[in-house]
């Protein structure tokens, strides 16, 4: 799993999908998208973007976020990491660089590895 933190400027269709072409240029097409059914993510738009593209789009419920415990424990994980990086002015992308490349567990390797399949 890989944390790509973008930031879009609205919440529509045009801004999502301009804030997602940056980590496809990097990384490639995504097969799969998770996302939690926001309104930038349940659109026609969007599910025709997802189809053009070829990518499986998988919702949990925006009304029961425990449903992906892991994403919401790594999107706390993120927050505090900025939150303690701003509160001590360090580099909010050294703390970020830090959390990819650090092993999740002892069974699952670092977020960095898991996707570019390299050791940082």
């Amino acid at each position: 799993m890989h944390t790509v933190l973008e930031t879009a400027a609205q919440g529509n269709l045009v801004s999502t999908q301009r804030a997602k072409l940056p980590m496809a240029k990097e990384n490639g097409i995504p097969e799969t998208l998770v996302s939690d059914n926001g309104p930038q993510y349940s659109s026609r738009e969007f599910a025709s973007f997802c189809k053009s593209w070829g990518i499986t789009h998988v919702t949990s419920s925006p009304l029961y976020p425990q449903s992906n415990g892991f994403i919401e424990r790594m999107v706390q994980t993120v927050k505090n990491l900025l939150k303690k990086s701003e509160s001590s002015g360090q580099d909010p992308y050294l703390a970020l660089l830090a959390y990819r490349t650090t092993p999740i567990d002892n069974k699952l390797a670092a977020p960095a590895k898991l996707l570019n399949n390299r050791d940082y």
